[in-house]
């Protein structure tokens, strides 16, 4: 998932929910899948359009947990401390992560609490669930 932080792709899809008009990825967004096994997997990523998942606010947070768990999990347990291998790993998810965060807290804490506030809408990943605030 990563690898797909950065892509964006242009094209518009009509969201199934409200009928809007929205991209298919967007760029420092973590896709929902890595695309339809019919159409081109791993080029053409987030296949779902049941609602825009650019604006779920639990999505991109949830990729920070898995890069901390990944890195504990994984490489400090394969890698010494001082392989330069586990440096540039935890560089690589340092960067990816610390955008997401200061994304989320840029568009998502209205008032300035550091908590992100739900919008009212099924704007998370529990698709028909809607919030409102931090609750």
């Amino acid at each position: 998932m990563s690898d797909q932080f950065n892509r964006k792709d242009s094209r518009k899809a009509t969201n199934w929910c409200d009928g809007t008009k929205m991209e298919i990825k967007t760029k420092y967004h973590i896709p929902h899948d890595l695309g339809q096994p019919h159409a081109e997997p791993w080029v053409q990523t987030n296949a779902y359009i049941l609602h825009d998942t650019a604006v779920w606010r639990d999505l991109n947070l949830k990729f920070v947990l898995s890069c901390w768990r990944d890195y504990k999990l994984i490489v400090e347990k394969y890698l010494k401390p001082k392989d330069v291998r586990a440096e540039d790993i935890l560089q690589y998810f340092y960067k990816e992560s610390e955008i997401v965060v200061r994304n989320a807290l840029e568009d998502w804490d209205a008032d300035g609490d550091g908590m992100i506030e739900n919008s009212g809408t099924a704007d998370q990943t529990y698709d028909m669930w809607t919030m409102t605030g931090t609750r």
